[in-house]
């Protein structure tokens, strides 16, 4: 997706560029879409966020990450996602009519999320950023660091959060903790009409999950999450035949989720669930411009592979 005039906009698309983020500073993925009309959201704690556009959710809004669908996209009463809104430069959301491009698990609406120094554009020549935040509630310390070497550009950005529990005017909302560890790296090459780019994002960390008041513990242990992508285009000076792009991405995603309830007043009964998923995606397209007419040809598509099971003790 890309930025539009909304009068030659052929869909409803809100852009969330680069300077509004910074200054809107967002400490989870929810408080993205919180000025967005058509757009708001669900959240039970730091990490447990559902979005909701036009009201509809779940495998009815597809989420992207640097135009490929994120690995990690779950239905059920519990959504943990693992892009950290700290290492996002923007955020493209369409509302809407999505199906005829991105099939049926966009007839909500698609949420597209870009990170910080995927493309020239969103990477600064050279750069270095330190941050540190802390307060009741938990710390925060987060860097950046980009360097031009010839025609290559070269970024790498880290993050460690511990957040504890959120405060409410009720009190303290249990198991709604989030505390790990996020890296965000790549290089981008550009020359002429060729342009490469390559980028490897991964977090792991412990994240609580308080949809259940009555769970003494709740949450998932270790969650992975780790996604590399790549990116090679050509851009031609046709007059008709724009150029074409190849986008490929492998995802592996890691669950333990567990919950620990009530049995009686000698010991507790735990659950576990373990679910690992792995995904290889690819798209391929290339543009045509024929007098007011703009085509786009192409292919999506992508292979998932799941595995499953539960212990209890």
């Amino acid at each position: 997706m890309k930025r539009d005039d909304v009068f030659e906009a052929n869909k409803s698309v809100n852009f969330i560029d680069s300077l509004q983020l910074n200054i809107k500073a967002p400490s989870s993925i929810a408080s993205l879409f919180e000025e967005t009309s058509g757009v708001t959201f669900s959240s039970t704690g730091n990490s447990s966020i559902r979005p909701v556009v036009r009201g509809l959710y779940d495998e009815r809004v597809l989420l992207l990450v640097n135009g490929i669908r994120q690995e990690e996209q779950f239905g059920g009463g519990n959504h943990t996602y693992s892009i950290a809104p700290e290492f996002l430069n923007s955020v493209a959301i369409m509302k809407g009519g999505a199906s005829v491009t991105f099939g049926s698990d966009a007839i909500g609406g698609v949420i597209n999320m870009y990170l910080n120094g995927y493309g020239d554009f969103r990477t600064p020549e050279n750069y270095l950023s330190l941050f540190y935040q802390t307060g009741t509630d938990g710390k925060k310390q987060d860097f950046f660091f980009s360097k031009k070497i010839g025609d290559f550009n070269v970024y790498f950005q880290g993050l460690n959060k511990d957040f504890g529990d959120v405060e409410t005017p009720d009190g303290v909302l249990k198991n709604s903790y989030s505390k790990g560890y996020y890296f965000n790296s790549g290089l981008n090459y550009e020359k002429n009409q060729t342009i490469f780019r390559l980028n490897y994002y991964g977090m792991q960390g412990d994240l609580g999950v308080p949809v259940n008041p009555y769970a003494i513990d709740m949450g998932f242990k270790n969650n992975e999450y780790k996604r590399v992508q790549g990116e090679l285009s050509f851009k031609s000076y046709g007059y008709h035949w724009l150029g074409f792009t190849f986008l490929f991405a492998n995802q592996f995603k890691h669950r333990h989720m567990y919950m620990e309830l009530p049995h009686s007043d000698n010991d507790n009964v735990v659950r576990e669930i373990f679910l690992n998923k792995t995904s290889k995606n690819f798209r391929a397209f290339t543009n045509f411009i024929f007098s007011h007419n703009y085509i786009t040809v192409g292919l999506d598509a992508f292979r998932e592979d799941a595995w499953s099971k539960r212990r209890v003790a």
